[in-house]
């Protein structure tokens, strides 16, 4: 068995993967880079802490080293319940071991591997199945205001392109109360968007308004230069976001994004779908893709999860979102239980908007 994998792995140590910074929150990428340094104990341990939350790249992992006897015993029942897992969960290369190993397995240890793949359905705490918000017909404020933040000198120099997904709650006045930034774009981009966030307008109204804002900062390009630079970016992301790098599948998603967005026909993200990707790095423990599934694309299953876990800007906006999004009542009266939940802790993101609401 010793030869089915090294491609793979040959492949995984050619990969520039950043280096690690100091106190930077802990994803999939730290098991990767720990495989890819030879720390196999170290990744092993960290990646079956992504299993319950359903992430193809860990099962993954998990297979290849189960059957190459890297960091753990060589075991090819639990591989192949393993890559079972992956291939369940959309990743693409578990099919092409799983036909190199289960010819090699017994009918009884096939048996034992489906077993095994059964309780790695059963111990999920967040369901591979998202189940998303039902929203109710309501009349949207579009912005009457709509400051664009200063776009940062030196990265226009350097010719870069992004873009800032934002989630804003507007007051019935039709000013902004709180907002967060759900993407993690540089730093000063962040900031500049703060600097003008007060000069958004919205008409009045007789109810807060959940919104998503997004801000692109792209350079005055024509076509076949825009084109090139999407498939720049493509090129840099894909690897790495197949790799199981979970930071890059948000870009990844992010990208594909600006297909829909720019309604521009990028044949090279044409078979991409954005909400897959950003999934994909939500259950590699990146929290801004959780917080992205949750805030952006209406995913009651992310949401509850971050809920779950004391999360309380999920807990704040999401509270807004079904107070003013859900279709059903009982979903609404639950954002202002979840609202309340979250000023009761500290947040001074849902005392502002519940003091809107009552106002």
């Amino acid at each position: 068995m010793q030869r089915i994998c090294f491609t793979f792995l040959f492949l995984i140590y050619l990969l520039p993967i950043q280096a690690l910074a100091d106190a930077e929150p802990i994803t999939l990428r730290h098991a990767i880079i720990d495989y890819r340094d030879g720390n196999y104990e170290s990744a092993y341990d960290q990646m079956l802490k992504y299993l319950p939350l359903g992430s193809p790249d860990a099962a993954y992992y998990l297979g290849v080293f189960s059957i190459e006897e890297l960091g753990t015993d060589y075991d090819p029942v639990k591989s192949v319940g393993y890559l079972r897992a992956a291939k369940a969960w959309r990743h693409q290369s578990a099919e092409d071991l799983l036909v190199q190993i289960e010819p090699h397995l017994s009918a009884e240890e096939l048996d034992a591997a489906e077993a095994f793949y059964t309780m790695l359905k059963d111990e999920l705490i967040v369901a591979r199945s998202p189940s998303w918000l039902e929203l109710r017909d309501r009349e949207y404020r579009p912005a009457r205001r709509r400051a664009q933040p200063e776009y940062p000198p030196h990265y226009d120099r350097q010719g870069m392109q992004t873009w800032v997904n934002i989630v804003q709650v507007v007051s019935k006045r039709g000013h902004v109360l709180a907002s967060t930034v759900l993407n993690e774009p540089m730093t000063d981009f962040t900031r500049n968007y703060r600097r003008v966030e007060n000069q958004f307008r919205y008409p009045a109204a007789d109810q807060i308004q959940y919104t998503r804002v997004l801000l692109d900062y792209r350079l005055d390009l024509n076509t076949a230069e825009e084109l090139k630079v999407i498939q720049a970016s493509l090129d840099r992301a894909l690897p790495l976001a197949e790799a199981g790098v979970p930071e890059q599948q948000m870009f990844l998603g992010g990208l594909a994004m600006t297909r829909d967005r720019n309604n521009e026909p990028y044949p090279m993200l044409a078979d991409y779908r954005p909400w897959v990707w950003y999934d994909r790095a939500a259950r590699g423990g990146y929290q801004p893709a959780q917080h992205f599934m949750a805030l952006q694309f209406f995913s009651q299953t992310w949401a509850q999860y971050l809920i779950d876990q004391g999360d309380l800007t999920v807990m704040t906006f999401y509270g807004a979102q079904l107070h003013n999004l859900a279709a059903d009542d009982a979903e609404r009266a639950r954002g202002l239980q979840l609202l309340e939940q979250a000023a009761a802790a500290g947040d001074e993101r849902a005392v502002a908007i519940l003091a809107d609401i009552r106002s």
